[in-house]
C-alpha cells in the first residue's frame, strides 16, 4: 500500500556514508523490487529501522525479474532469466531502459562490490557485470556437486551466497577468482517458509551478515556469527530483490499517492489558426483538484519535457498569438493541475503535478502583397501594368480599390503575378493610386 500524502512530506530518512563497511553498518535505507499484482511491478524503499516504505518509481514491466543492484550513478541494474535479460534503468523515478541484453547464462542474482564490479550468481557459476561498459562475464563454474546459487552478498569484503540443493539451504564462500574452489561453509539455518531470493549484504547492530526476504514476505536479517535470524520487518507484498545504495548515490525520493488530475481535453485539433486569430478550445474534463490545487492551460513546444518547455500559461482556455509565439511553429495545448502558488499559478514542483492529453496548434502567418510599376505613366484610354509580390502560401485572391470605378479582385496562383489599372477616356491627367484593400491565400484572410 502507498502511504498518504501528507506522510510523504515529512518523512525523512537517516543516511550516513562514510565507507563502504561503514555505509552499511548505519544505513537501514534498502530498497526492493515489489510485485503488487499482475504487470504491477514497482521498486520501495524501506526503513528497516521503523519497517515504514513507500514507492520511488511507478509501476513498470521494465522491473521484476530476480534481482535488483543499485549502481554507482544511481542507475538499477535488473536481473531477471528467460526473455528479460538484463536491463539497466535510468536512476528513479524513471523507469527507462538505457542498455538491455541476453541472460543465457541464467544468473539470478547480483551484489556490487567495492571494486565496482557486479558478481553474478545462477545455477552453473559466477560471472561479473561492468557498470563501466555494460559488459557480462562468465567467470567459472560452481564446483562439482553445487547447487543453484540464488543470491550472493558480501560480508565483511567477503562474497558469500546462497546454495539450494536437495531443499536445503547453504551459506557457500565464493572464490571470485576461481569459483570451481568455492567451499560450502554449512547450512544456511533459515526461517520457516524462507527463501533467500531478494538478499543483500549488510550490517544489523553492528553485526555484518545479510537481509533477505521469505515466503511470508518477512524481511530478516541472518547473523552468521551465530547463526540467528532476526526478522525485522512483515509486509504484506511480494519483495523479490533487495540492494543497499552504495555511498554517494543521494536517497530516492518517494512517488506519493497523488489523487490530482488535470483530466482530458475532449478530442479537438489539431488547430490551424491565422496569426490574428485566437486560439479556443473546449475547456478539460474529468478533473480532479485536491483541495490546495489548481487548474490551468498551458501552450508549450515539447511533448518530452512539457513542463520545462512552456511558453503560456492561462486560467481559461484560449490563447491569443502574440510574443513570445512564432508563425509555422507547431505548439502543443494541454491542461494542467497542482499545488497553487502565491501567485496562482501551478508549482511545478508539486510532486502530484500533473497534465492532461495534449491537442496540437499552429498558427500560420498573414498574408502580405507589395505593389509596384515599372512604367508610371499611362495616356487615358492606355493600361498599367502593376505588379504584385506576395509572401505567405498560395493561392492568392486580392482585392484591389480601383482609382477608377468599382474594387476589382484578382486571383494568383504564384508568389508573384500583375494586372492592370486602365483610365477610361476623360480621365483626368496626374497621379492616382491603386491600394491593396483585401488578402486572401492559401491559409488566411488580411484585411
Amino acid at each position: 500500500m502507498f502511504l498518504e500524502r501528507r506522510f510523504f512530506r515529512i518523512f525523512l530518512f537517516s543516511f550516513f556514508l562514510l565507507t563502504w563497511l561503514a555505509e552499511q553498518l548505519n544505513s537501514q535505507i534498502v530498497y526492493g523490487s515489489v510485485t503488487l499484482g499482475f504487470n504491477q511491478v514497482y521498486i520501495y524503499k524501506f526503513n528497516l529501522n521503523t519497517c515504514e516504505f513507500c514507492a520511488v518509481t511507478p509501476s513498470s514491466v521494465n522491473i521484476g525479474g530476480s534481482d535488483i543492484v543499485i549502481l554507482a550513478d544511481g542507475t538499477i541494474l535488473n536481473i531477471s532469466t528467460g526473455n528479460a535479460g538484463f536491463a539497466r534503468l535510468e536512476a528513479p523515478p524513471s523507469v527507462q531502459v538505457i542498455w538491455q541484453a541476453g541472460n543465457p547464462q541464467g544468473f539470478v542474482c547480483g551484489e556490487l562490490a567495492a571494486n565496482g564490479l557486479v558478481y553474478l550468481g545462477g545455477s552453473s557459476g559466477l560471472g561479473t557485470y561492468n557498470p563501466a561498459n555494460n559488459a557480462v562475464t562468465y567467470v567459472g563454474d560452481w564446483p562439482a556437486g553445487f547447487g543453484t546459487v540464488n543470491d550472493v552478498y558480501l560480508v565483511n569484503g567477503t562474497l558469500y551466497g546462497s546454495m539450494l540443493s536437495g531443499g536445503q539451504f547453504y551459506l557457500v564462500e565464493i572464490n571470485v577468482t576461481n569459483p570451481d574452489l568455492s567451499i560450502i561453509v554449512g547450512p544456511l539455518p533459515i526461517i520457516p517458509f524462507g527463501s533467500t531470493a531478494g538478499a543483500t549484504g549488510g550490517t544489523w547492530n553492528g553485526n555484518a551478515g545479510f537481509f533477505y526476504v521469505n515466503l511470508l514476505s518477512e524481511v530478516i536479517f541472518y547473523n552468521p556469527a551465530d547463526d540467528s535470524n532476526t526478522i525485522l520487518c512483515d509486509y504484506n507484498f511480494a519483495i523479490v530483490g533487495l540492494s543497499f545504495a552504495p555511498p554517494g548515490v543521494p536517497e530516492y525520493d518517494c512517488i506519493v499517492n497523488c489523487t490530482t488530475d488535470a483530466g482530458v481535453l475532449p478530442a479537438g485539433g489539431p488547430y490551424d489558426l491565422c496569426a490574428n486569430e485566437t486560439l479556443t478550445f473546449p475547456a478539460a474534463t474529468q478533473t480532479d483538484l485536491e483541495p490546495d490545487d489548481v487548474l490551468q492551460y498551458i501552450l508549450f513546444t515539447n511533448l518530452s519535457d512539457t513542463a520545462g518547455s512552456i511558453v503560456a500559461t492561462g486560467s481559461s482556455p484560449s490563447f491569443a498569438f502574440g510574443a513570445p509565439l512564432q508563425t509555422g511553429v507547431t505548439y502543443y495545448i494541454a491542461a494542467m493541475a497542482g499545488d497553487e502558488l502565491p501567485n496562482g499559478n501551478v508549482d511545478l514542483d508539486d510532486p502530484c503535478l500533473d497534465f492532461s492529453n495534449a491537442l496540437q496548434v499552429i498558427w500560420r502567418p498573414l498574408p502580405t502583397v507589395a505593389l509596384s510599376v515599372a512604367n508610371t505613366e499611362v495616356c487615358a484610354g492606355g493600361c498599367l501594368a502593376i505588379q504584385a509580390a506576395f509572401t505567405g502560401t498560395p493561392p492568392y485572391t486580392l482585392e484591389v480599390a480601383m482609382p477608377f470605378g468599382p474594387n476589382q479582385t484578382f486571383t494568383f496562383g504564384s508568389n508573384s503575378g500583375s494586372f492592370q489599372v486602365c483610365p477610361p477616356a476623360g480621365a483626368p491627367p496626374g497621379p492616382f493610386s491603386v491600394d491593396a484593400v483585401g488578402l486572401v491565400d492559401g491559409n488566411c484572410t488580411c484585411e
